[in-house]
């Protein structure tokens, strides 16, 4: 009884603790500051063009349209005319308008395929406006969309429907664009769906505040943060008002999870050995919050970046089914699909969730907890906690693992994260590597890796294959080599159990493969796919590679730091592992110059822990040399930053694919 009564007010302190940081008055000020803003922008003469028929791109009509057919023609480029056939029920979604007139012009096209063309009409409406006119003609519309009309955020457009030859679509009236104008009119209130920030704030504030963010810093974030949203409102008023749901949701589920793990860190650390301070584990759990509060709401926003969500809630359902033994094709080249992360998954399945929702909400709480390894293996290697702090805020701002939520890349967000554990049970267990049940963590770290993804299964073979020699005959004269031995224990269980349980079964695949590959090279492994040119790929990787993966400045200051590191630590085992990655990566790397062709085993996001660790070395060495290095290091922080952000913002509202992590 006792013991209840204890947990009962502790439980109440903490909550009263986080509801007196909304009394702190620069929070408040922050909301006011916001709301005016808001309402002085959405003063603002609203001129606005939805381009029907461009999927993707700037010009892009998702998520601003809804039960339309597919665009014509497919992939259109923002200099061509595109348009779209209604469907059964479209609709031209208009939120974040208010109780304002507006002229809306609906560009129609003729629409003579149509059997009701010259007798059938076009009908549109939305609250009190129901207009219909002739479908004969091409012509543009112009309507008056009343106030209470525009407040109703959408457009019905219905049209006599029919089904062509040999198409199983449904189709209504071709149309191409819809034009917004404004109409002079006084000030007026803006809808609440423009001011869904004032709960964001509060929320980020309260988490900021407990989790040890001092209250100026606090503000400073703050006045960024409303500097970005109110640039979004008057960037793009409709896609903006479209946002407040789904990031709500993904900072309550921040919250949630950073939580979580900052209970698990605080409870469990000492016991794996790190000593973190209490503000070290409350700013990993702060970053916890704004990823998954990012990933996972960016995930909820409506035809955002699809990606391969429909291809992983089949696999799913194909494990389910008993189908373990998985085949998939990347660019016209069969391969194993390992089924792990699925099967882990599959007992989640009976509870009453949608399988796109659970896959949805993986994506992102795989991303946000991979920090949490990186933080061990800087904690561990560095011996420095604000180098592991640097380290562990890199890696919460690289691009890659963005770049894979966005594609849906489920196995790859899995196992690029139990790349992560690997290194991190390597280094935490090294001194006890002797042991059966350190043996045992590792050769589980390393069937995560096996049996969770294909191209990461060859990376780690190669990395320890490689290493192995190397330690022993670092320390063959030396006690440690129990613990090369403990290690290759592991390796070797790991491989056995991965190609006798699940590889062989596609032993036949690959001697194909491989005879392919000696009668006509790598063109006639991917089906006859044309070799690309040596300045093709260099570009790709140039700006795909360095530039969107590590902001250009990420693989230099990395190397730099990890020359420093080899120069401090020597033979420390974060020293080994380091540098054996970046060499698996130069293999890796350097192989599609030699086949001509795009097939990678995503080396360079395999990289991104290495990334990690050696520009958060670099940037601690900066932060030492005075008021000149720790700007500098805040510089390289912002733009690494930003320009994931950057890539974030594209893909969430305008379906701009951001390049595949390889």
């Amino acid at each position: 009884m006792f013991q209840l009564a204890s947990t009962w007010h502790r439980s109440t302190r903490t909550l009263r603790s986080w509801l007196l940081t909304l009394g702190e008055w620069p929070l408040w000020l922050l909301i006011g500051v916001f709301v005016v803003g808001a309402f002085v922008v959405s003063q603002q003469a609203l001129s606005y063009t939805i381009n029907i028929g461009y999927e993707e791109g700037w010009h892009s009509d998702q998520p601003l349209i809804a039960g339309w057919n597919t665009a014509e023609p497919e992939h259109a480029t923002a200099d061509e005319l595109s348009y779209r056939w209604s469907g059964d029920s479209s609709t031209i979604r208009l939120p974040g308008l208010g109780r304002q007139a507006i002229i809306v012009g609906v560009h129609q096209l003729p629409a003579t395929a149509n059997p009701a063309f010259g007798t059938g009409a076009l009908h549109l409406s939305s609250g009190s406006l129901n207009v219909s006119q002739p479908l004969s003609n091409a012509r543009t519309l112009h309507l008056l969309l009343p106030p209470d009309a525009a407040q109703q955020g959408q457009l019905q457009v219905i049209a006599p429907a029919f089904t062509p030859p040999n198409d199983p679509r449904t189709l209504g009236a071709p149309i191409a664009d819809v034009e917004l104008s404004p109409i002079a009119q006084p000030l007026r209130l803006p809808p609440l769906s423009l001011f869904w920030p004032a709960l964001l704030i509060p929320l980020a504030w309260m988490t900021a505040r407990r989790w040890c963010v001092s209250q100026t810093t606090a503000t400073v974030g703050g006045v960024v943060l409303i500097g970005l949203l109110l640039a979004a409102l008057y960037t793009d008023r409709l896609r903006y008002a479209l946002a407040g749901g789904p990031l709500l949701l993904g900072a309550i589920w921040g919250l949630i999870v950073g939580g979580v793990a900052l209970w698990l860190m605080e409870r469990y650390a000492p016991r794996v050995g790190v000593q973190p301070s209490t503000r070290f584990v409350r700013l990993v759990a702060l970053l916890i919050f704004w990823l998954m509060l990012l990933r996972y709401g960016g995930r909820l926003y409506p035809e955002s970046m699809i990606g391969d969500l429909g291809f992983h809630v089949n696999r799913q359902t194909d494990v389910i089914r008993g189908l373990i033994l998985l085949t998939s094709r990347h660019r016209g080249i069969d391969f194993p699909y390992p089924s792990a992360t699925y099967v882990l998954l599959a007992p989640l399945q009976l509870l009453p969730i949608a399988p796109h929702t659970l896959v949805e909400w993986f994506d992102a709480l795989f991303g946000a907890l991979g920090i949490l390894p990186i933080a061990y293996i800087a904690l561990r290697g560095l011996h420095n906690e604000r180098a592991a702090l640097l380290a562990t805020t890199v890696y919460a701002l690289l691009a890659p693992a963005m770049m894979a939520l966005w594609w849906s890349f489920l196995a790859h967000i899995f196992a690029q994260e139990a790349v992560a554990l690997v290194v991190a049970l390597v280094i935490g267990c090294w001194q006890r590597l002797d042991r059966p049940r350190s043996i045992a963590l590792v050769t589980i770290g390393l069937c995560l890796v096996f049996f969770g993804h294909f191209g990461l299964f060859i990376n780690i073979s190669v990395l320890f294959a490689g290493l192995l020699p190397l330690l022993w005959w670092r320390y063959r004269n030396s006690p440690q080599v129990r613990q090369v031995y403990g290690l290759g224990i592991a390796f070797v269980i790991a491989e056995v159990l991965a190609l006798g349980l699940f590889y062989s079964a596609y032993l036949g695949l690959i001697l194909t493969k491989l005879a392919e590959f000696r009668a006509g090279g790598m063109g006639a492994v991917q089906g006859g796919r044309s070799e690309i040119s040596w300045q093709s790929l260099a570009l790709s990787l140039w700006r795909d590679g360095f530039v969107a993966h590590y902001a250009i400045i990420g693989v230099p200051l990395a190397l730099l730091g990890g020359y420093w590191l080899w120069r401090r630590e020597g033979g420390q085992m974060l020293v080994w592992l380091f540098w054996g990655t970046v060499a698996v990566a130069v293999i890796q790397g350097s192989i599609p110059f030699i086949t001509s062709s795009t097939i990678t085993t995503r080396w360079l996001s395999f990289c991104a822990w290495v990334i990690a660790i050696g520009t958060g070395v670099v940037l601690e060495l900066l932060w030492r040399r005075g008021r000149a290095g720790q700007t500098l290091v805040v510089a390289a922080l912002i733009w690494i930053g930003g320009s994931t952000l950057w890539i974030w913002a594209q893909a969430l509202g305008y379906r701009i694919r951001p390049p595949e992590p390889f």
